[in-house]
């Protein structure tokens, strides 16, 4: 089944099944953690975001996609967890921006949606640095951006970029 749009439920499915994803991964995320100092804390931080995102949208019936966006990073960045955590947060915050006022987005809006979040994220940090979040999250936006062209499934386009943002 092709999945040609995202709103607000499809929203907010997709931010709890990621969410109990990165809860999964924690400790294999802790222990890639090497860069600034190996502090084998950020699976556990981006799980603290994500979970505090999750409970500021999962009991609501909230329907709309501009609402759900807006929710879920005022949750993220309220709950925000370590550095991994702000930088998660920041880039919730840059999806809600790019969403706000829409009720729909097509694959294509949001490959620019992504890429301006991604672009927002840098820009909140003083000195951003390669090999962090950050960089998963730029690859995974070039990975988006480039597989829109191809497909207006967010089912296809999620599968294929989760593997650049493995490498990356």
């Amino acid at each position: 089944m092709q999945i040609t749009y995202l709103d607000g439920p499809r929203l907010k499915r997709a931010l709890i099944a990621g969410s109990r994803r990165v809860y999964k991964y924690r400790e294999q995320l802790n222990t890639i953690n090497v860069f600034p100092v190996a502090d084998s804390d950020t699976g556990t931080n981006m799980a603290g975001t994500m979970q505090a995102l999750v409970a500021g949208i999962a009991g609501g019936r909230e329907r709309n996609l501009t609402v759900v966006s807006k929710t879920a990073a005022d949750a993220a960045l309220t709950g925000a967890q370590g550095n991994s955590g702000t930088i998660l947060s920041q880039f919730f915050y840059g999806i809600a921006e790019g969403i706000e006022g829409k009720s729909r987005v097509t694959a294509d809006a949001f490959s620019r949606i992504v890429r301006r979040a991604v672009d927002s994220t840098y820009n909140a940090l003083a000195e951003p640095v390669e090999g962090t979040i950050l960089t998963v999250l730029r690859v995974w936006a070039d990975t988006i951006e480039e597989g829109s062209r191809k497909t207006g499934d967010f089912a296809a386009l999620f599968s294929d970029s989760l593997e650049k943002a493995k490498e990356a």
